[in-house]
């Protein structure tokens, strides 16, 4: 058994369990609002059962206590909206993708369409305004490869 500890096929950083369904994608409920997938959920769970986990990943603590940073910093802020944390959420994404480097690179198209921003300057706003609140940093380029951010590794301390 401790032969097996020290080989590194069983160091392990992020687990993915998932399933496909038999059904097309089509058939599936169309979602085009939280409320819609709420309403899915509650029709078709289950109350008796918890396995409504199909996915789940496991987090470094670094990247677990920026999500507790965050949402400390935003429920103290009263500008903060929806907006905001669906950004957050997008650039976080991106991070993960990235497999946690410290420049995100980004660019403006797939950060809005991954958080459901649909305004440029609603976009912008909430760029700046996360700059403000001091969590990340942000180095717009006009090159086609994009922008640059960095989490404010600062505030984890």
């Amino acid at each position: 058994m401790k032969a097996q500890c020290q080989n590194p096929l069983f160091n392990v950083a992020e687990i993915k369990v998932s399933y496909q369904p038999k059904y097309k994608a089509c058939e599936r409920p169309k979602i085009s609002q939280s409320k819609d997938a709420y309403d899915v959920l509650i029709n078709n769970w289950d109350q008796d059962k918890l396995q409504l986990c199909e996915q789940f990943y496991v987090l470094f603590m670094k990247q677990d206590k920026l999500i507790d940073v965050f949402l400390t910093v935003i429920s103290r802020e009263q500008r903060v909206e929806f907006s905001h944390i669906s950004l957050f959420l997008a650039i976080y994404h991106q991070w993960q993708k990235n497999h946690w480097i410290e420049a995100i690179p980004i660019t403006r198209r797939k950060l809005m369409a991954s958080s459901k921003i649909r305004s440029t300057a609603t976009y912008h706003k909430c760029i700046r305004e996360l700059v403000e609140l001091n969590i990340i940093r942000y180095l717009p380029s006009y090159h086609p490869k994009g922008s640059r951010i960095y989490f404010n590794t600062g505030i984890l301390d």
